[in-house]
């Protein structure tokens, strides 16, 4: 069986600032410097608020998935992503009003 270290083994001092530094066992240690930091990663979305709404507001208008991908410049499958967000958005109250 393995020994387990006293916890004054397991404290691992950080290189610039000398202090002790404690983190999870399993955690590695970039996930771990990024949730120290307060980074979340991801990429900015392409289109805001605003857009989005125009996109769709022109869609129910007749405007075709490729013409609103070239004019937006986004892909296809962004603007049928966010036009599925939007259905999935309208459901619940459009089906809560026919009971």
């Amino acid at each position: 069986m393995p020994r387990r270290l006293p916890l004054a083994a397991r404290i691992r001092t950080g290189r610039r600032s000398k202090r002790a530094v404690i983190r999870p066992a399993g955690a590695s240690r970039a996930a771990w410097r990024r949730g120290v930091r307060g980074r979340v990663g991801g990429r900015p979305p392409k289109l805001n608020n605003h857009q989005i709404k125009d996109l769709i507001q022109q869609h129910a208008d007749g405007a075709r998935v490729p013409v609103l991908a070239k004019r937006f410049k986004v892909s296809q499958a962004t603007v049928y992503r966010l036009l599925n967000l939007s259905h999935l958005e309208r459901a619940p109250s459009q089906s809560s009003g026919s009971r």
